[in-house]
């Protein structure tokens, strides 16, 4: 393992800048050729919850899960809070931290600021994965997968398998 790159399994956290202060983020896997993941939870939770998911799905790629601003031990947006403003925050996450483009799960109302990021910067925005969150209005140009499991991180794992093949094809 080099100190730039994750070995299998592990979850670090760091922190970034954003435009309102610091944007605490955990990270797993490797940098490689597949597209890095970005993990979005839901507004009031934090990355946490996602760590054994991650260990699973950072085997094979990079996964990113920054606390929202607000939420975990990230710095508050100091101008709202919406959707909007969010996936304009996590945008500049992907942008700081060197992504390039991205697939995002997001889950629940973090499913929500996925398909904004997508509308606001679709050429970053390759795949997204919804997981127990609202249909998104509208068309849009990415790949989409739904999946209906409200207690996710619980039962992650036999969904790790659908994720994959979604993204990977």
């Amino acid at each position: 393992m080099n100190r730039s790159g994750d070995a299998a399994g592990r979850v670090h956290r760091a922190y970034t800048w954003g435009r309102d202060g610091q944007i605490h983020y955990r990270r797993s896997g490797p940098a490689g050729a597949r597209s890095p993941l970005l993990l979005l939870h839901a507004t009031q939770s934090s990355g946490a919850p996602y760590e054994a998911f991650m260990s699973e799905m950072g085997r094979e790629r990079s996964v990113i899960a920054p606390d929202l601003p607000g939420a975990g031990m990230s710095d508050p947006l100091k101008n709202g809070a919406d959707a909007a403003a969010q996936a304009g925050a996590m945008l500049e996450v992907v942008a700081e931290l060197g992504l390039g483009m991205v697939d995002v799960i997001g889950i629940k109302d973090g499913g929500v600021i996925a398909v904004e990021m997508a509308r606001q910067q679709p050429e970053v925005v390759r795949k997204i994965v919804l997981v127990a969150a609202p249909a998104p209005g509208g068309l849009l140009s990415q790949p989409t997968l739904a999946l209906d499991q409200p207690g996710f991180p619980e039962g992650s794992e036999a969904q790790a398998g659908a994720i994959r093949d979604f993204l990977d094809n």
